[in-house]
């Protein structure tokens, strides 16, 4: 008798379960950079002040930073 040439299920079974887990490793990595970028880009966290716009880093002789603030404080200025 000859013996099937397709794949066994078990390789299926194990092709499946090796697919989830790098899945789920790239979510865990993926997710652990977004949590870095946020805190990489923060502009307090980078030495900056938060202000409501570019003018008034100008305006207290302060240079303009290109970091995240929030909606309310756009801006981010060095702190001297």
């Amino acid at each position: 008798m000859k013996r099937a040439q397709g794949l066994s299920i078990e390789t299926i079974i194990i092709a499946t379960l090796l697919i989830a887990v790098l899945v789920i490793v790239l979510f865990m990595v993926t997710k652990h950079n977004l949590a870095f970028n946020k805190g990489t880009s923060d502009c307090v966290s980078n030495g900056g002040n938060c202000v409501s716009s570019t003018a008034d880093c100008l305006s207290q002789d302060r240079q303009p930073l290109d970091f995240t603030c929030p909606e309310a404080t756009p801006a981010c200025c060095k702190i001297s």
